[in-house]
């Protein structure tokens, strides 16, 4: 079950889990969406320990 305040974290992890293992299309991304490369970068910092397991 989910924490009250956790969805950010939840979507950090998500978002670092896709990208590391090459399930996002970047190309996609890149053509749709405007600072992708930034906020992944931005990302991954707030990603805690627990989640990367």
């Amino acid at each position: 079950m989910l924490k009250t305040g956790t969805d950010v974290t939840l979507f950090n992890g998500l978002f670092d889990h896709l990208g590391e293992v090459g399930a996002l299309d970047k190309g996609f991304i890149l053509d749709h969406t405007i600072g992708f490369e930034e906020t992944f970068v931005a990302a991954s910092p707030f990603i805690k320990p627990p989640t990367r397991k």
